[in-house]
């Protein structure tokens, strides 16, 4: 007797960069500058130290706040046999394959590999669609760990 195999639902995910990643950032920054200034005061720290560790600061700041403004918005949709993914006004491209690196609950860190192009890495939200998020999740995990394509997979899929 064969094993049914439950499919995932289809599920349309819209993304884009997250303010709470945002707000982690910035808190991040005010804690290091914090650290620095903590540093420079026990240090009794001369201009060039000074002016080192400001600068320092002010480009890891720039540099986190410039990734987060660059972080792509789009769809990443499961259609029942296959991921897609549509970033910005571009069309959809299929992927090859969809891994979560990261399960915070709330939000996941994942990784596309698409056909024609370098990995893309993505932050999905829940607070972008949370009505849908249990949707995705399942989505997600339920196709992280195949072996076979997903087609081959399916009850009467001819080999």
């Amino acid at each position: 007797m064969p094993v049914a195999t439950r499919q995932p639902p289809a599920v349309h995910y819209l993304f884009a960069p997250s303010r709470r990643v945002a707000l982690a950032l910035a808190s991040l920054s005010a804690v290091a500058a914090g650290g620095i200034l903590a540093w420079l005061f026990l240090q009794q720290a001369t201009f060039p130290q000074a002016g080192l560790g400001a600068l320092l600061w002010a480009g890891c700041s720039l540099l986190a706040w410039r990734w987060w403004r660059g972080a792509p918005s789009g769809e990443l949709a499961w259609d029942g046999l296959q991921w897609r993914v549509r970033i910005g006004a571009r069309e959809a491209e299929p992927c090859v394959s969809v891994r979560v690196c990261a399960d915070l609950s709330s939000g996941l860190w994942v990784r596309l590999d698409r056909e024609h192009g370098a990995a893309q890495w993505l932050w999905l939200a829940r607070e972008t669609d949370p009505g849908r998020w249990l949707d995705l999740r399942r989505a997600l995990f339920a196709t992280a760990y195949r072996r076979e394509p997903v087609a081959d997979a399916l009850p009467g899929a001819a080999s």
